[in-house]
Formats: structure tokens, C-alpha cells, sequence
């Protein structure tokens, strides 16, 4: 994500459009609970994850703020959708478990996969802890599904997508959490675990970035923001710049402008263009740090001189902002001569300089 130098509200006050997610999600969510009732659970998976996407849109609080102007018909239905999110998101969970168990047992392993990713997207924060580390074991199955159909580059992807998942570092901390063994098994690491582990010892900066987009790209952000902080803390720009994202938006971690900033500017100070146009924009909007549109200019015209668009763009966008001397002679001379004309000398100089230095405080210049 690198920030546009832009900003629009919905500004829609037609009732019907206003209530159409509303309404959209109250009948998925009596929809959801009936599915779960009748153990649908590709059913409860697919209303619960609409539920979720609808009261988690930015869009929706600005709908429900327009409609509680307008009436406060609809006001027990927001509570009812937003206190039982919780809920909503333990069914979506356990939904699409049920369902990539279902794929694995058809042998669509792709498929399992998949329904997974939708698990760890919309499931509990809670839940991750068990899920992410059996997300990696899908992909194993899948490793050993390749490596004995002769397809060794698709192997060795999905072992490195295992090991990382799973995050076993040594063999003797094997991820029990997320091994699929039977009762009565013994807890010695496998080979395959032994394998595991030594490819995880072994993955890049890069190898751990594009692992991660791998949940990231299907919104499943609680699986891409461990494997972006491992490739931050080896200095990788890319990783940096992904987890500086995470934190700006929110995706798989709280919001944390100021950490947003901190990586962002390891990025930038390595070269990354679009970094350095993200934390001119925070400079700018003063998110994470004390705006300064002096030094957002700066990392402006470092992204542009790189040929970054938005940046330029956002550069377009303040070069009538801030201080400028020109302006600042124009107000003070103009301001003198009008305290010299109601006044006296005394008065042109009183008036210039506070014409100056109120000039100067606005546009926040060093």
C-alpha cells in the first residue's frame, strides 16, 4: 500500500443505499445461525465471512453514523451484529476448518488449503495460535503430494511455506500444536519435522516476504504479519515495508502509527521509493509523528526522483503548502504598510512582524 495524497466520504444519504449492507447483513447472519443449526458449513462459512466483511468496511460506520442521524429504528440491530462479531467469527472459523477438512479428505489439497487461508482470516485472534501452525502441515501434505509426483520446485515451495507456518526452529520444540498425530503417538519429531526445521533455518529475508503474501494476498493478514517481522529484524526493506503497512492499517495487528513510521523509515533510509513516499505522507498528515510538510517534501522528491507516481502526485498536491519566504515578504510588507497607515512607523513594524511569525506558525515551519 503506498499512500495517495487523497480523500473522499461517501457522502450518500439515500436511505435504501444506506441500509442496503445493513440489511444485507442482518439476513446472512440469521442465515449463518441456521446453517450452523443444520450443519451446513460451507453454508454458515460464506454468510458469517459476509457479516464480518460488511461491519469491518470503513463504510459501515459511516452508514451507521448517516442512519442513527436520520432515525434510531435500526439501533438495536447494529448492537445485536456488532457485539456478537465475536461469535460471528468463531462460527466463520470453525466453518471453513470443516470445510478444508473436507477437501483434504477428497484429496483436493489445493482446495484445503485455500478454505484454510479463509479460516485464518476470519477466525478469532485466539484461534491463530492453533490454526496458522496446521495451515503449515496442510502445505506439507502438499510438499509430500508433489515430491512424489516427481514436481520438485512445487515441493520445495510448499516445504518452505511449511516450515515457516509452523515455525519450528528446533526439532526438539516441535509444533505440537499443529502436528495431526493420533493418540498414543510418540513425541519424538519426525522426519519430516526434522526437515522442517532445517529449511526454516534456512529461508531468506525474501523467501519470507513472498510466503507471507502468499496469506496476505487473500486478506488472511494474521498469517503474512509474524513472517513480515522476521524479515523486517533481518533488514530487509521489503519486509520492513510490508510490516510499516500492517501496522498503518491494522492487518493482523493492532494499528500503531508510530511503529507504522519507525519501519517505513527503515525502508526509506535504504532507498525503497515506496517507503520513502509512505513516510511522507505520515510526515505530511502528522500520523505517527509531528507533521512536518518540509521533510514529507523531502521523502517526496526522493520517491519521485525514483519515477514513484503517487509521489509525485503527492508532491503536486502540498507545493502551495507550508512555508514559503515569498509569501512570507508579501504578508509582512503588506501588513507593514497597513500598521504604517492606521499607525505610525512604530505600528508597520509591530504589524510586519507578527504578521511574520503568525505566517510562519500556521504553515508549521521549522
Amino acid at each position: 500500500m503506498a499512500y495517495a495524497n487523497n480523500s473522499s466520504g461517501s457522502g450518500n444519504s439515500n436511505p435504501e443505499q444506506l441500509l442496503k449492507p445493513l440489511k444485507t447483513a442482518i439476513a446472512q447472519y440469521k442465515r449463518g445461525y441456521d446453517c450452523v443449526n443444520s450443519k451446513d458449513h460451507r453454508g454458515a462459512a460464506e454468510a458469517f465471512g459476509t457479516v464480518i466483511d460488511l461491519i469491518t468496511d470503513p463504510q459501515w460506520e459511516e452508514n451507521k453514523q448517516e442512519i442513527q442521524r436520520q432515525t434510531s429504528s435500526w439501533d438495536e440491530s447494529f448492537n445485536v451484529l456488532e457485539n456478537d462479531l465475536r461469535g460471528c467469527r468463531l462460527f466463520a472459523g470453525i466453518s471453513y476448518d470443516h470445510c478444508a477438512n473436507a477437501k483434504e479428505e477428497e484429496g483436493d489439497l489445493n482446495g484445503a488449503i485455500e478454505e484454510h487461508y479463509k479460516a485464518v482470516r476470519y477466525e478469532k485472534e485466539e484461534m491463530h495460535k492453533t490454526s496458522i501452525p496446521v495451515l503449515g502441515y496442510r502445505f506439507l501434505e502438499r510438499a509430500k503430494a508433489h515430491e512424489a509426483k516427481g514436481n520438485a520446485e512445487q515441493a520445495l515451495w510448499d516445504y518452505k511455506c511449511a516450515a515457516a507456518l509452523t515455525s519450528i526452529d528446533r526439532p526438539e520444540e516441535r509444533a505440537d500444536k499443529g502436528s495431526k498425530k493420533k493418540a498414543g503417538e510418540s513425541d519424538k519429531p519426525t522426519d519430516s519435522e526434522h526437515k522442517l526445521a532445517e529449511i526454516n533455518r534456512q529461508l531468506t529475508a525474501v523467501e519470507l516476504v513472498e510466503i507471507g503474501n502468499e496469506g496476505f494476498n487473500r486478506k488472511a493478514y494474521a498469517a503474512a504479519f509474524p513472517l513480515y517481522c522476521r524479515a523486517a529484524d533481518m533488514g530487509h526493506f521489503w519486509g520492513q515495508f510490508n510490516l510499516g503497512n500492517c501496522y498503518s492499517h491494522g492487518w493482523g495487528t493492532p494499528v500503531d502509527h508510530i511503529k507504522a513510521v519507525e519501519w517505513f523509515r527503515k525502508a526509506a533510509e535504504q532507498g525503497y521509493d515506496k517507503a520513502q513516499n509512505n513516510l511522507g505522507w505520515a510526515y505530511q498528515n502528522g500520523n505517527g509523528i509531528p507533521k512536518n510538510l518540509e521533510t514529507a517534501r523531502e521523502w517526496y522528491q526522493k520517491a519521485a526522483a525514483q519515477g514513484h507516481e503517487l509521489a509525485k502526485q503527492n508532491l503536486e498536491n502540498i507545493k502551495d503548502q507550508g512555508f514559503s519566504w515569498s509569501k512570507a515578504v508579501i504578508y509582512t510588507l503588506g501588513a507593514a504598510l497597513l500598521g504604517l497607515w492606521i499607525f505610525s512607523w512604530g505600528g508597520a513594524i509591530i504589524c510586519g512582524a507578527a504578521t511574520f511569525f503568525i505566517y510562519r506558525w500556521m504553515t508549521n515551519a521549522d
